[in-house]
């Protein structure tokens, strides 16, 4: 792993809509380009969902 190439990500609520759809693009960007990515996210299935590449950490959030 090559720390000089390192991206932490942060988006709480995984699902579906645009955000997470966006995001899940730029991720798959810079896991091509060899980035060390890190993903911070709950646990609901969406679009964040089984990135190849990507280093999960997840945090208990949900909608309210």
């Amino acid at each position: 792993m090559n720390m000089n190439k390192c991206i932490i990500f942060v988006h709480l609520f995984n699902n579906y809509s645009g955000s997470p759809k966006v995001l899940r693009q730029v991720i798959e960007f810079f896991v091509r380009e060899n980035f060390f990515v890190r993903l911070i996210t709950n646990r609901t299935e969406g679009f964040l969902s089984n990135i190849d590449g990507v280093d999960y950490e997840y945090v208990d959030y949900g909608w309210s």
